[in-house]
């Protein structure tokens, strides 16, 4: 018998601009998503489109109603909480719940009547078969 030792390297998933959804409420933004939409002190709307419900989108904004984006400690990630929104938008995805938190990767931003969207992509496999 000849043994190799297997070093434990610390696995970092650089470079994806995600939102992960926590059962619970929690929405945590990467680093990268960080760094490419300066979260400081910004606000952030959710959307879903009506003749595809399956279909979520968020945009920047200045409302009163919008939920203020906090940055982490590390102020390399940032995060809010709202679980009415989870609980609207991780069935809605059709997301394995046993899975554990919902990772969406935020797709390329589009215009539409002079507002800046951008839509949470899911990965094929983490939906329900």
């Amino acid at each position: 018998m000849k043994l190799k030792k297997v070093e434990n390297v610390k696995s970092t998933r650089q470079g994806v601009s995600c939102i992960n959804i926590a059962k619970k409420g929690s929405f945590h933004f990467s680093s990268k998503a960080c760094e490419e939409h300066n979260l400081i002190d910004k606000k952030v709307e959710f959307f879903q489109d009506e003749e595809s419900p399956e279909s979520w989108y968020f945009s920047f904004s200045d409302a009163t109603e919008a939920l203020h984006i906090k940055l982490h400690s590390d102020k390399k990630s940032a995060h809010f909480s709202s679980s009415y929104l989870a609980k609207k938008i991780r069935p809605l995805l059709n997301y394995d719940d046993s899975m554990g938190s919902l990772r969406a990767l935020i797709g390329k931003p589009f215009e539409e009547e002079g507002q800046i969207y951008f839509p949470l992509l899911m990965r094929k496999s983490d939906r329900k078969i």
